[in-house]
């Protein structure tokens, strides 16, 4: 999986509908540093994370 705001991933758009419906949750993805990119192709529905947590510390997408 690569990562940045919105994702390139193999969840059939699963997580981006869940997303969509909750609102009391913060989104964040977990994957290894050389793993995130600046830029990644997304899709409208795509959903943005807050954060991305890898191994060396905790992205904060917004700050």
């Amino acid at each position: 999986m690569i990562l940045r705001e919105t994702g390139t991933g193999y969840g059939g758009g699963y997580y981006d509908r869940f997303l969509s419906r909750e609102k009391d949750v913060t989104p964040a993805g977990i994957c290894y540093s050389p793993l995130v990119f600046d830029e990644v192709p997304s899709e409208p529905h795509d959903v943005s994370v807050d954060y991305i947590i890898t191994e060396k510390g905790i992205i904060d997408i917004n700050g």
